[in-house]
Order: C-alpha cells, then structure tokens, then sequence
C-alpha cells in the first residue's frame, strides 16, 4: 500500500491517500476489528479494494475532501467530486440519450452533472466493477437507481456547496460514514 502511495507524483494525492487509508482504519476499529486489519488490504481483478474480513468499504476524495464509507451488512460505493466548469460533451459517452437531454435543458447544468456523476461513481464502485459497468444503462433517480438486475439505494452527503457526494447502498441501516477536510491537516 505504502509503495502505491508513494507512486503518485502530487504530495497532496499522496496526503489524501493517506488520510484515506487512516480513516477506513479508524473506522474498522470501530467496527471491532483488529489493529492488523489492512494488512490484508487487497484489489480483485476490477481494481476494487477488499478485505478478507466480512465487511465492504469504498474511499473517495477531490481537492479537499477525503470520504470513506463502510458496512458489515451491504455493497457500498462512495464518491465526491468538486463542482468546476467542465465540458459536458466530453462525458457524453457515460451518459445516457435523456441524461443529456435533461442537461442541455438544466438551468443548472454543471452542478446537475456533478449530482448524476456522483450518483454514477457511487454506483459503479458499489457494484464492484468500477467504470466496466455501462453507465449510460444506469436508471438514476433521486434517492435509488438500478443498474442491471440490482437497486441501489442514493443517499446525498451534504459537504459545501463547492461540493457533491453520494452514497450508493443495497439496503442497510448500519453503514458509517466520515470525511475529513484536507486543510484540517496541513
């Protein structure tokens, strides 16, 4: 884990990285597990991180923020993106033909992108298979989406309005959920 980190050329990218492996730990300690938990810190074949305890994790961070989100009882996927000027046709290969739609039409249409990306990112490390998955199939709707045969439940996780971040969830009542400002730690 250590060599992955230091592999990023950004010292901030390898600050966040940090910061992100210190908070799923503290939040498995939290859970009960033993102080040597990440030392079985692995990815399967999509790049997904897991353990080999019984228990699922998702991390996501951009700029300031860093999040992490576990469960013992669900799939969990996590993510937030800071809202910047963007050009939406270049990510209109992940969207479908009504999500375009709806954007080209939004009176808002860079901080609605950044909500259905979230949603999307959420998703799709929920599921497992990371940006393999197709994500203009995905139905989003404003607290669930489904993609192929499986429902994920949305939850917004209100930050700043600079901010998006969504959690993606099967169905569980025990999720834990922190994130830490960066300049907190600087």
């Amino acid at each position: 884990m250590q060599e992955k980190i230091t592999k990023h050329p950004h010292e901030n990218e390898q600050l966040r990285s940090i910061l992100a492996r210190l908070i799923l730990k503290q939040l498995l300690l939290k859970q009960g597990f033993d102080d040597a938990v990440l030392e079985d810190y692995r990815t399967d074949e999509y790049g997904r991180p897991f353990l080999n305890e019984g228990i699922d994790f998702s991390i996501s961070h951009a700029d300031d923020y860093v999040m992490c989100a576990v469960s013992k009882t669900t799939r969990v996927g996590i993510d937030v993106e800071k809202i910047r000027e963007i050009c939406i046709d270049d990510y209109s290969i992940s969207l479908s033909d009504k999500e375009l739609e709806d954007l080209t039409h939004s009176e808002n249409p860079i901080p609605d992108f950044f909500t259905l990306w979230t949603k999307k990112e959420a998703i799709s490390k929920a599921n497992g298979k990371g940006l393999a998955i197709l994500l203009p199939d995905m139905v989003i709707g404003s607290d669930f989406a489904s993609c192929g045969q499986t429902v994920w439940n949305l939850k917004e996780l209100l930050i700043t309005p600079e901010y998006v971040a969504h959690i993606a969830f099967n169905d569980s009542n025990e999720l834990q959920i922190k994130h830490f400002k960066l300049t907190d730690f600087i």
